[in-house]
């Protein structure tokens, strides 16, 4: 007999029906898994339990066999690739660099689970096809095939998103348990008719090398686990999640069949009988042991337990002979520490190759009894979820070695919020997210206090403006622009507007606007733009809105007129103060379509008392320009503990403009900050509106901020138990983050050319203002910053360095 004859597979039936050599048939089923990442025991529990429900319903003698295929995952790298490619719309080039950047820093630890139950029914009797026709042998096959599909019909239908595999499918699959690189495989099986599967499907021979199984550029090794963690009545489900989420090629297989139960309990109650009368004290030891397990097992069954003839095997692969066996004994000890036990044997290696193989595992010579319970909590189906995968404007690496996929989508609000510490890894996380959206046609507007975006901004043609108090002017009214056919504001812009003014309005009041105040500002706003429209074809500034508040003729009645007048007083106090009237003039502060962005820190430095000024009034202009333009914008406000610290009611009034302005018409606010004053500046109203939420490593204040953006008591948990990344000098920087309302746990990690463009170090900042007058070009820049720091290693001064540099720039670049 040939190799490839010790496998079972012989022709399919149709497009779904798998018929052997014995005459047994075969189904596949590829469903959606569970994905307990981040859930609570009691969500996970509640999963599993629905599994033991499933098969407690399987026909006794049907045979099962659960199988997770870990394997590399190209598809989520190429689709982020190829989304770029076909969606940008600016900056093609640089774009595509970018992502190519991306794919080659974490394309290719990128690992994906599959989920894939076969079920096969054996034949009545056994080697009784030979001793029937062709026709009568078709009409048994058929008759089997019929309650194969009765029981997999119905199974199908409690599974989520299943569906049945077709002949290529399955081809496929048995394709991906033999090589682990199958996406790159120059020749992939198929299942041409008038051929045996076999000789398909089985092209060589594994050979036995130090210690593994070797098969082609990979070295395999498998391991039966002989006994099962103890699960017990209450024990948490779903250990087969660790075994999920090893960094390698991972095969787990989990064969079963429901038997009869009773049987099995007189079974047992022989061997309790057999271990009776050992007379040595190590024999009364094993005896006793095996009698209590004996009796446990009697007694789950006696609480209504089905009973399950099953086998476990787990294959790793990598292409170190070394690394594999490494691994495996590391789950073996794991397991053993837990009270398992992970058979590995190098004289069953072949076998357990071959039973491990869609639809061999009936063949399998080791089988346990185990409980229902115990059975479904070790049901390998553990599959992670991989973000928006509609819209992959942005690619990731979660903690389980898993690429996910976020995107800003059109027709939705997009607001977002992200919370660090210094150092947890906001700035360049930030930056990618920028240079990767930017080119799909996503407007960016950011105010921070330094400098740490200009490279960013600048590198996709936006303007970087320093801000200087005693030059720029900031005229906070909407532009004329924004009217509509009917020479008004739109509604979002006035609300907005007069919420991000209110403080104003209000002498400083930390309260919302009542319902007079509030009707009376918005009725002054539109009236001054129907005066203003009428005489001048100018912009409308504080001074003519007050104005108007003045005169209160738009008011008609006593609790609006008295409203306007204390409004406009507090406004004229403001503008005749010595802060307000650099205010109270025409704006000279020209804003760019696209992306901008602004820098505060001059602001900070030299009048720090205009600072929250400032805040508000860029800010309000970002949204308003946002609004006006039509398309996607994101307005960035970094650093908002700055002004939340000082005016919360004032951040928190900018917050909620802006985010009214917004909602409608793709705009979105996207606040950044590593404090936690600006959490209680955030309204609920915009918080239950914001769909992303990023949060970073923190050494305190989890509970507060969990509290406050409603995070989930087991998200919370995984998030206090981060160490610290920079003393502990890790390659990556932690993070949680919420896409399509479900929290993902990241590892973030970029290539180096963009930690250059977003490092805020002291040392690269220096150098960043010494390179960034020489090119604008992005990837000249980073050539100088990399010789910039080439020569700081080499003990030279800043001074030093910078005569080199402008002697040598046009060399280095």
């Amino acid at each position: 007999m040939h190799y490839e004859q010790l496998f079972s597979w012989r022709a399919f039936m149709d497009d779904h029906i798998l018929v052997h050599q014995d005459g047994a048939v075969s189904v596949a089923l590829s469903w959606r898994g569970i994905d307990s990442d981040l859930h609570s025991n009691q969500q996970i529990l509640g999963a599993y339990n629905r599994l033991t429900g499933i098969l407690n319903r399987l026909p006794i003698g049907l045979l099962v066999e659960n199988h997770l295929v870990r394997d590399f995952d190209y598809h989520r790298g190429m689709a982020y690739l190829d989304y770029g490619e076909s969606k940008s719309e600016r900056y093609q080039e640089l774009s595509l660099w970018v992502r190519q950047q991306m794919l080659a820093h974490i394309g290719d630890q990128g690992l994906s689970n599959r989920i894939l139950t076969v079920l096969t029914l054996p034949p009545n009797s056994k080697n009784f096809l030979s001793l029937l026709s062709a026709k009568v042998e078709q009409k048994r096959e058929r008759n089997l095939a019929e309650q194969l599909l009765k029981a997999a019909k119905t199974m199908a239908n409690q599974l989520p998103d299943c569906a049945f595999l077709t002949r290529q499918q399955w081809a496929e699959m048995a394709g991906r348990l033999q090589y682990p690189d199958y996406q790159h495989h120059v020749a992939p099986l198929s299942a041409h008719e008038g051929y045996f599967l076999y000789d398909q499907w089985v092209r060589s021979k594994p050979e036995r090398r130090e210690g593994c199984l070797k098969f082609h550029e990979h070295y395999f090794c498998s391991g039966l686990l002989f006994f099962y963690p103890d699960a017990g009545l209450d024990g948490e489900p779903g250990l087969s999640r660790l075994l999920s989420e090893l960094p390698c090629w991972t095969h787990i297989v989990q064969v079963l069949r429901r038997v009869d139960r009773q049987d099995k309990v007189r079974r047992s109650t022989g061997r309790t009988r057999r271990t009776r009368g050992f007379s040595t004290e190590g024999g009364q030891e094993s005896a006793q042991s095996m009698q209590a397990d004996e009796m446990n097992f009697r007694h789950l069954v006696a609480n209504n337990s089905e009973v399950f003839e099953n086998a476990y095997l787990i294959t790793l692969a990598t292409r170190d002979p070394e690394q594999t066996r490494t691994l495996m004994n590391d789950i073996a000890g794991y397991l053993s520490n837990l009270n398992g036990d992970l058979r590995i044997s190098d004289e069953v290696q072949l076998t357990f190759w071959r039973l491990r193989q869609l639809g061999q595992g009936r063949y399998m010579p080791w089988w346990r009894d185990d409980v229902d319970h115990q059975v479904s909590h070790m049901w390998p189906c553990q599959q992670f979820m991989q973000g928006d995968i509609e819209c992959p404007q942005q690619l990731r690496l979660t903690h389980t070695n898993e690429l996910v996929t976020k995107g800003y989508r059109r027709d939705a609000v997009n607001h977002s919020i992200t919370v660090a510490a210094t150092g947890g890894g906001k700035g360049v996380q930030k930056c990618v997210e920028i240079l990767e959206t930017y080119p799909l046609g996503i407007d960016w507007y950011i105010a921070e206090v330094g400098t740490s975006y200009q490279w960013t901004v600048e590198a996709v043609g936006g303007s970087y403006i320093e801000v200087d108090p005693e030059i720029t002017v900031i005229n906070p009214l909407p532009d004329v622009a924004l009217l509509n056919e009917q020479g008004e504001l739109p509604g979002p812009v006035k609300l907005g507007t007069i919420d991000a003014l209110s403080f104003l309005l209000l002498d400083g009041a930390d309260r919302a606007l009542t319902i007079h105040e509030r009707t009376a500002a918005e009725m002054a706003l539109a009236e001054t733009y129907q005066n203003y429209r009428a005489c001048s074809d100018g912009q409308p500034i504080l001074s003519d809105y007050l104005k108007t508040l003045s005169q209160s003729s738009f008011a008609d009645s006593t609790e609006r007129r008295d409203a306007a007048v204390r409004m406009a007083s507090n406004l004229d106090s403001f503008l005749r103060s010595e802060l307000g009237q650099s205010f109270n003039q025409p704006g000279n502060f020209q804003l760019h379509p696209g992306i901008v962005g602004i820098n505060l820190k001059p602001v900070q430095q030299r009048a720090p008392q205009l600072l929250k000024f400032y805040f508000v009034f860029i800010g309000l202009a970002f949204a308003q320009f946002a609004f006006a333009a039509g398309r996607q914008a994101r307005v960035l406000l970094d650093e908002m503990h700055v002004l939340a610290k000082e005016a919360p009611h004032v951040a928190r009034n900018l917050i909620s403009g802006i985010a009214r302005m917004g909602r409608k018409d793709g705009g979105a606010i996207d606040l950044v900050s590593q404090e936690t004053a600006e959490m209680d500046a955030i309204e609920n109203a915009v918080i239950n509106q914001t769909p992303y939420l990023n949060f970073l490593y923190r050494q305190s204040d989890w509970d507060l901020i969990a509290e406050r953006l409603e995070m989930p008591e087991t998200v919370k948990e995984h998030w206090k138990a981060w160490s610290d990344p920079i003393s502990g000098n890790s390659p990556f920087r932690p993070a949680l983050m919420r896409i399509l309302g479900r929290y993902y746990s990241l590892h973030l990690t970029f290539p180096p050319d963009l930690l250059a463009i977003a490092s805020s170090s002291e040392t690269d900042l220096a150098a960043k203002s010494l390179i960034s007058p020489m090119t604008k070009d992005i990837h000249q820049r980073l050539a100088l910053l990399k010789r910039y720091r080439e020569l700081l290693d080499e003990g030279r001064t800043h001074e030093q360095i910078s005569e080199v540099l402008c002697a040598s720039v046009e060399e280095i670049c």
